[in-house]
């Protein structure tokens, strides 16, 4: 074979290398995730931060958030400030227990409700929050209406300060 040819053969190979691995940015610090065709974005927590850490979505639209722990350890992720129609999932006041409440994010002990004992009611107006067990997953479907830039953070003792925080964009 003609060196040309190797060489090309060789830089094909390694383009595709390249795309197969770019796109995951373990540092968090890459583009904003945006909704797949079916409206799903999804995040990992590991390794104190979240991945991605930036998520852009479409004001009006139905999304489902999917979070994942993936170091064995147990997470939250709560978005300080938005209120968004809950469709369903997400996590309870019982289930959030929010080891760092947001202001006006605080869940009264009266209403909180027992784990295993539901989810918002279908149309409701709430925050995004979500929990994890350790290896665990949860989800939300809502549709946010109020265009915005949002902080989350994990709400378990000294994963914010460690730096388990994103940025939600809402255009």
């Amino acid at each position: 074979m003609n060196h040309r040819v190797l060489g090309a053969i060789a830089m094909v190979g390694v383009v595709a290398l390249a795309a197969a691995c770019g796109g995951n940015d373990d540092d968090g610090d890459g583009a904003a995730a945006t909704p797949d065709s079916l409206g799903v974005v999804e995040i990992a927590a590991k390794n104190l931060k979240f991945v991605p850490d930036k998520i852009t979505i479409r004001a009006g639209e139905m999304v489902e958030l999917r979070m994942m722990s993936e170091d064995g350890q147990e997470h939250d992720l709560q978005v300080a400030g938005l209120e968004v129609e809950v469709m369903e999932g997400g996590a309870t006041g019982a289930e959030h227990q929010m080891a760092t409440p947001m202001p006006g994010m605080e869940t009264p002990a009266k209403d909180m409700e027992t784990p295993g004992q539901g989810e918002s009611p279908s149309g409701e107006m709430g925050p995004i929050a979500m929990h994890t067990t350790a290896d665990g997953e949860d989800s939300i479907t809502f549709i946010a209406t109020e265009k915005g830039k949002y902080e989350f953070w994990c709400t378990i003792s000294d994963h914010k300060e460690a730096g388990m925080v994103g940025t939600l964009t809402v255009e």
